[in-house]
């Protein structure tokens, strides 16, 4: 029997390869028409063509609200509205916890970095991912002190002092 000695390939977007096992990414969307030429040892050739649809990507957005960062307690709403046709959402928070869904409600239980992960998925298939970093900040602490004591009389003067975090920036 013959052996192939050389393969062709040409993937109808002005790509070509050569070698038995190819890959290939496509730039864009459409069909295309992938040739494949191959040639034996005694110098005979085969042609066959296939035609293939690489369909277009989802785009993965993540609008925050009231925005990336916020102190803790707060509820952020991620919102993964697309101007494609999306099908499926799902989120990561960063912390250990999941959603699904275009519009998720999430609170965060303790202070610091974390990076939102959204995943999404269209009709095709096709699957697009996209990471948001969010700050949770610290929540100062307060209390205050009264004397002479929570016992007192009209006109008597009462002195509050107030203490807190070394955080605090604006006492009112």
């Amino acid at each position: 029997g013959s052996v192939i000695t050389a393969w062709q390939w040409d993937f109808g977007d002005g790509n070509t390869d050569v070698g038995q096992n190819v890959s290939h990414a496509y730039s864009a969307d459409g069909v295309y028409d992938v040739q494949l030429i191959v040639t034996n040892d005694t110098a005979c050739v085969d042609t066959v063509n296939q035609t293939i649809q690489v369909n277009i990507l989802p785009q993965a957005l993540i609008t925050p609200s009231p925005n990336e960062s916020v102190c803790l307690n707060t509820e952020m709403v991620f919102d993964g509205s697309s101007t494609t046709n999306i099908i499926s959402w799902e989120w990561d928070f960063g912390d250990g916890n999941t959603a699904t869904g275009q519009s998720v409600s999430y609170t965060y239980a303790s202070p610091g970095n974390y990076t939102v992960t959204l995943t999404v998925e269209n009709d095709n298939s096709c699957t697009d991912t996209t990471e948001l970093p969010v700050t949770i900040f610290e929540l100062p602490t307060c209390d205050f002190t009264m004397s002479p004591n929570d016992t007192n009389c009209v006109n008597e003067e009462i002195f509050f002092a107030g203490t807190g975090s070394a955080d605090v920036v604006n006492w009112s």
